[in-house]
């Protein structure tokens, strides 16, 4: 389903009225509120909880003479930890919680060198615990940024058998704006159901975490 598609179920499934919606741009009053919700229930969703369905393998670089990436266009609270190694050498570097790795790496002593360590700063920006002296690919794992429908053939990053909870969500603001609370206990026992399904699917298995080494 697609972003046009979902919003015509969520009108199907809302009994609104009309021969519409054609398209999901430029709509205004209840189509409107239709598309909104839409948008709505899938930020929602995509931004709760790190869905297998937005892992990525990536290359980030540090530039000369910093130790910050050059673009950061996904927030490092995002990156799995204990994954970060250079590209070059394959050498890992170690994850600390940033309180941790600030004693060990004061910014007014950082020096020159190879980097050992990352951290997310508490503006979750990523760091390593040296300056480099040339421009250094980092090889991490993380999850993307959920991405924002805005066209009508835009598909949301979920496997087509979950699509129906993004309509469920949506029905369930519907209900919740237009004070329908049997409307909103039938959407909400759907959306349950379905997120259920596909945190089995689609979360990690709960694993135990390593312990932290000096460096």
């Amino acid at each position: 389903m697609n972003r046009l598609t979902l919003a015509q179920a969520l009108k199907r499934e809302a009994r609104v009225g009309g021969s519409g919606p054609t398209t999901t741009i430029g709509q205004t009053g209840e189509y409107g509120d239709l598309v909104r919700w839409i948008d709505e229930a899938w930020a929602l969703i995509s931004g709760q909880i790190m869905w297998g369905f937005l892992w990525e393998q990536a290359t980030i670089t540090i530039l000369n003479g910093t130790n910050v990436p050059a673009v950061q266009t996904v927030a490092a609270h995002r990156y799995i930890q204990e994954t970060a190694r250079f590209v070059v050498g394959a050498a890992p570097l170690q994850y600390y919680p940033w309180a941790m790795f600030d004693q060990r790496n004061p910014v007014s002593l950082m020096q020159p060198g190879i980097p050992l360590a990352w951290s997310v700063r508490p503006d979750r920006q990523f760091v390593v615990s040296s300056l480099v002296t040339a421009d250094t690919a980092i090889e991490v794992q993380r999850y993307k940024n959920p991405i924002v429908m805005t066209a009508d053939a835009d598909i949301p990053a979920l496997d087509p058998e979950h699509h129906m909870m993004i309509v469920w969500r949506a029905l369930m603001l519907y209900a919740g704006n237009d004070e329908a609370g049997s409307l909103y206990k039938f959407a909400k026992l759907n959306y349950d159901e379905r997120h259920e399904i596909l945190g089995l699917v689609d979360l990690p298995d709960i694993t135990f975490g390593r312990a932290l080494l000096d460096y």
